[in-house]
Formats: C-alpha cells, sequence, structure tokens
C-alpha cells in the first residue's frame, strides 16, 4: 500500500510542476529529451521535460501493441477452454471438487468455438479444435456420470447385503 502511495504523490507533484510550466522555452537545457507542444496560436514550440516528467510519462505511456482480431482471440480462447475442460476432466479421477470444471468449460469452448466461425476467424482450426475437445469432454462427462451411478449403486448392493459381525 505504500508504494502506491508515494507513486500517488510523485504523480501529483509531478502534474503540478508540468501544470506550472511557462509557455516560452526557458525551462533547463540540460535535458536531453524534448516535447513538442502546440500554442494556442500556429507556432510551435519545444518544452524540455525535467526528471519527474520523464519518469511518469514512461510510467504512464501506454504500448502499441499488436492488436489480434475478436474472432481469432476467440478461436484462441474456444481451444484453451476445451484443453481445460478436458484437463480438469482427467484431474477428476485425482480430485472429484476439480472435476466440476469440465462441463462448464467444454459448453463455452464449444459456444467460443460456434462463435469464432460464425464471425469468420482466420484460424478456423482453432476453433474447430475447440469444438471438438468440448464435444469429447461432454461426452466424456456423461459416460463418467453413468459410470460413477453404477459404481454406487453396486457398491451399495454389496454393502446392503454385509452384516457387522457375523
Amino acid at each position: 500500500m505504500k508504494p502506491f502511495i508515494v507513486l500517488l504523490i510523485l504523480f501529483f507533484v509531478s502534474s503540478t510542476l508540468f501544470a506550472s510550466l511557462p509557455d516560452h522555452t526557458g525551462v533547463a537545457q540540460d535535458s536531453s529529451v524534448s516535447v513538442t507542444v502546440a500554442a494556442a496560436t500556429t507556432s510551435v514550440q519545444h518544452v524540455k521535460l525535467n526528471w519527474a516528467q520523464k519518469l511518469f510519462g514512461k510510467l504512464f505511456h501506454k504500448k502499441q501493441r499488436n492488436e489480434v482480431p475478436k474472432q481469432d482471440a476467440m478461436a484462441t480462447a474456444s481451444s484453451l477452454y476445451g484443453i481445460g475442460g478436458l484437463f480438469s476432466l482427467l484431474l477428476m479421477l485425482v480430485a472429484p471438487v476439480i472435476g466440476v470444471l469440465a462441463l462448464p468449460l467444454s459448453i463455452i469452448a464449444i459456444a467460443k468455438g460456434n462463435k469464432a466461425l460464425q464471425l469468420g476467424t482466420s484460424n478456423p482450426g482453432s476453433a474447430k479444435a475447440g469444438k471438438t475437445l468440448g464435444t469429447v469432454t461432454i461426452v466424456l462427462s456423461v459416460i463418467a456420470a453413468i459410470a460413477a451411478v453404477i459404481a454406487v449403486a453396486s457398491m451399495r448392493s454389496l454393502i446392503g447385503n454385509w452384516t457387522w459381525g457375523g
């Protein structure tokens, strides 16, 4: 919490320093970084930044990144949800609580795969893989549920015929 407060104080100090800069170039001349500022008139002036302004400029500068189209991101997410659903189904053998996640993850994988294909993804293999993994996970979940019901019923019949001490 303390680093956040320090950064907040530094931010306000630098913003007040930046706001108090004059409109002319009378700022320290030893700085190597300059920013072009358009004044109210049509002339352009160069303003040198101090160390705090440089620091906050680097901290809060939003970096450009390559944007992935929405449908491609959905196709990739579909395959990842499909893999996650299958993995959680396999983990059901070790921890049954985690196996509960298999069904929702596979349904999400199928839905995202369908939506990505409808939007015309440039990565249809990933969307189809997510749909396929989701479908396989649902089928395996149903088979596992039926096997669990049969196992519980057979265990109950075995326990029902067993008597204590006799």
